[in-house]
């Protein structure tokens, strides 16, 4: 498969003036027409028998548990990503962290509250190189089915937790959020990251997840694919910077 370029610049114009007409050649290519499959643990069953782009989850449904067959799921896709569950679930939870990365002090639950984002990247990330399963894109699955604190700023510190894990394990790593913008607003109080997004739309119609790509983003970054769901979760390619960070 051929790395996807994009041909900026003024272009070429070629003037046929014998036929009247001129040809402008366009300052970027088409992106892939291929369908892009998202799949993890509620999957299990099924038997993706060959998928030519998708995304997997390392984790199953909640972060610090595995996705048991995620080495299944991969096999079957020739180009792929990953993504992870997050979370925050609270002080009792994090205080098994306190001593790394940093070394938290017992009520400084924001600092508790980032060791825990980073060591669950690091569950994640290790659980999936066992498995000889790497991607330099990762995604962070933000969604309010996930325990989270009624303060944002406990929220926030664990997904900058995950994201500094990611960016400091993985070579080149490229990191994304996926979520519902309704839900990002009520977990993150609207925290404008920067990130690439992949925009959930809860629909089965294709034109809404084409849609997605046209809108401003959750976090202020730029919109990479729109999910929708037709049976099984598809995403359509906003950006080819999904392309160009999986191969």
């Amino acid at each position: 498969m051929q790395r996807l370029k994009w041909r900026g610049g003024a272009g070429i114009v070629v003037a046929l003036i014998a036929l009247g007409c001129c040809l402008v050649l366009p300052s970027k290519p088409p992106l892939p027409i291929d369908k892009i499959i998202d799949i993890s643990w509620p999957n299990c069953s099924l038997n993706i028998v060959s998928a030519q782009w998708g995304i997997v989850g390392t984790t199953g449904g909640l972060d610090l548990r595995p996705n048991k067959c995620l080495v299944s799921e991969v096999v079957g896709i020739h180009h792929y990503s990953l993504y992870m569950n997050t979370g925050y679930p609270g002080i009792s939870y994090a205080e098994k962290f306190a001593k790394s990365p940093w070394s938290c002090r017992t009520l400084d639950e924001a600092c508790l509250a980032y060791n825990y984002g980073y060591n669950a990247s690091l569950y994640a990330i290790n659980y999936a190189s066992l498995n000889d399963i790497h991607s330099n894109l990762w995604w962070l699955d933000v969604e309010t089915d996930n325990s989270w604190s009624s303060f944002s700023a406990l929220n926030r510190a664990s997904l900058q937790g995950s994201i500094d894990a990611i960016r400091h394990t993985v070579i080149l790593a490229s990191v994304g959020i996926y979520s519902y913008p309704s839900q990002w607003q009520t977990i993150t109080d609207n925290w404008h990251n920067g990130l690439p997004a992949w925009v959930a739309t809860g629909s089965s119609d294709f034109s809404a997840a084409s849609l997605a790509c046209s809108g401003l983003s959750f976090n202020g970054g730029q919109v990479w694919l729109g999910q929708y769901t037709s049976g099984l979760d598809y995403d359509y390619p906003c950006s080819p910077h999904f392309f160009q960070a999986i191969l």
